[in-house]
């Protein structure tokens, strides 16, 4: 049955070959249009750009006026961490933390003596010889301190003695008023009840019970008077104390305000002598000197040097024409071909699409200098066909490079294409897309 069916067949082509081959021909041109409607490709926007580091670059300035002694390194130079790039004359330095020292040691010594005051001993005789003359002057005020307190002290133990005689004399003058009142109450009645006895002698006991009477009156307001002079005294003598301590305190507080200040001063002049040697924070490449020399005077505005971290590149940033941003947003993925590494032979970079600005730039837009100046400085050197452009900054996720030559080393600055996948899109629209936009703006013309 088969060979029978077979045998048709060739028999009908040899009769027709015309047909056979124009139905060939018809299912091949069918078949091709259904493989290009059903084939899907990756959606790609390209940029060019180069690779960056995440860090900043490192500023090197003085931390004081200083003298250039001796520069270490030149444009170009690897340095170490910590490794010294340049030496500066220390001499200022030096003298300004010596000067701040000497400062500390005399307030410490201050505060010393000071205590040793408020506790009402004499000032440490330790003092150095230039501190003497205040060690000279609290010994003095110690001295008329105690002498008044002294004084005071005097005056109320004579007050006290002198209120304890009078309030001892109280009870006796006391009971002579009473007996003298007696007494003229007994003449009052023999002579004016009785009328019997003298007179004069009525007015006699009559002149001692006033006599007894005022010496009462007089014993009595002198004790008031003595315990008002003796509260007084003791107000006197601890307000005079209180105001002499209040005043050391005040002295103390300053010495310490100036101690600290001193302090802080000492420290930062400690620095700055420190920072005689200017020393890499990192690994880095110096790529940028100022045009100073050994001698020159520099200040803290001065910048010496600039480095970049010695670290592998974590970012790309790149160019992308303005026709294609509506395409592209954060998160899609990338491939980075380096242009050193060609991508048939080595790979790619994996890469994530971080950020991209906000407004478009030219070449000669001076917007481009403004708030996006880093990612433009990074992608300057990168020529671009188009005029209007975005930037855009691309993450390093994965380095999928592979044969790389013994010395290859990822670096600052490589130059290299990005591809950002932004889709996929069927086979037939890259072949009609052309056709149509041809078709659609030939139409347009008179």
């Amino acid at each position: 049955m088969d060979k029978q069916a077979s045998d048709s067949h060739i028999s009908m082509v040899e009769k027709n070959p015309r047909s056979f081959l124009l139905y060939t021909f018809g299912a091949l041109v069918l078949g091709g249009i259904l493989l290009v409607s059903m084939i899907e490709v990756d959606r790609v926007i390209s940029g060019r750009g180069k690779t960056v580091l995440q860090e900043p670059r490192i500023v090197l300035r003085p931390s004081t006026k200083s003298l250039i002694k001796q520069i270490h390194v030149s444009v170009g130079d690897r340095v170490a961490k910590g490794a010294a790039v340049l030496t500066l004359d220390p001499t200022v330095s030096e003298s300004e933390l010596n000067k701040y020292l000497e400062k500390v040691d005399s307030y410490q010594e201050e505060i010393r003596r000071l205590d040793a005051v408020l506790k009402g001993e004499n000032p440490p005789v330790e003092a150095s010889e230039s501190n003497s003359p205040h060690a000279d002057m609290l010994a003095a005020e110690l001295r008329e301190f105690k002498f008044k307190i002294e004084k005071y002290r005097e005056q109320e133990a004579g007050l006290r003695e002198k209120a304890a005689e009078l309030s001892s004399r109280l009870p006796m003058l006391k009971e002579q008023l009473k007996i003298a009142s007696d007494i003229e109450k007994m003449w009052d009645d023999l002579v004016n009840k009785e009328n019997y006895g003298s007179r004069l002698n009525w007015h006699k006991a009559t002149q001692d019970r006033i006599k007894a009477q005022t010496q009462h009156s007089e014993t009595s307001g002198e004790l008031m008077k003595t315990r008002y002079e003796l509260k007084k005294v003791i107000a006197e003598r601890e307000g005079y104390a209180e105001e002499w301590r209040v005043k050391k305190m005040d002295s103390r507080i300053q010495a310490e305000r100036n101690l600290r200040e001193a302090r802080q001063e000492a420290a930062k002049a400690s620095f700055e002598n420190s920072s005689v040697v200017l020393v890499a924070p990192e690994d880095a490449i110096v790529v940028e000197m100022s045009d100073t020399a050994v001698g020159t005077i520099v200040s803290p505005t001065d910048v010496l040097m600039k480095l970049i971290p010695a670290k592998t590149p974590s970012l790309v940033d790149v160019r992308v024409a303005a026709t294609d941003i509506s395409f592209i947003s954060s998160g899609m993925p990338v491939d980075i071909k380096l242009d050193s590494a060609p991508f048939q032979k080595h790979g790619f970079l994996h890469g994530r699409l971080d950020s991209i600005t906000y407004d478009s730039f030219d070449k000669d837009s001076e917007s481009s200098k403004g708030n996006n100046k880093d990612i433009e400085s990074n992608v300057s050197s990168v020529s671009t066909e188009t005029e209007q452009f975005y930037l855009a900054r691309i993450e390093i996720t994965d380095n999928a490079l592979k044969n790389l030559p013994e010395a290859f080393r990822l670096m600052p600055g490589m130059s290299v294409e990005a591809d950002i996948k932004v889709g996929q899109r069927r086979l037939v629209e890259y072949l009609l897309f052309p056709v149509m936009r041809v078709v659609n703006e030939g139409m347009r013309e008179p």
